[in-house]
């Protein structure tokens, strides 16, 4: 989805390594937050009852792993609770 929109944002494309080592099963874990990410979204699936209720109860995880990993990005001097 970052090709096909061209969207060069460096914390975007770290989530989707996240999310693509979330849903493979590898032996040598290169984002360590990639396997509780996906016990988070095994469990929204299995509390929603369809898929929309899950994408909408795991829209704020993603907004808060966003929000975390720009705050990484921009170094020491970030500040808590300051949008993306």
């Amino acid at each position: 989805m970052l090709r096909e929109y061209d969207l060069k944002d460096p914390v975007l494309q770290r989530i989707a390594r996240i999310v693509d080592e979330a849903d493979v099963v590898q032996e040598v874990a290169v984002e360590p937050v990639a396997p509780g990410l996906d016990l988070l979204c095994r469990g929204l699936r299995a509390i929603s009852p369809d898929d929309h209720v899950a994408l909408e109860r795991g829209a704020p995880l993603y907004d808060a792993l966003y929000a975390e990993l720009a705050r990484d990005a921009a170094g020491p001097n970030a500040q808590k609770g300051e949008p993306f």
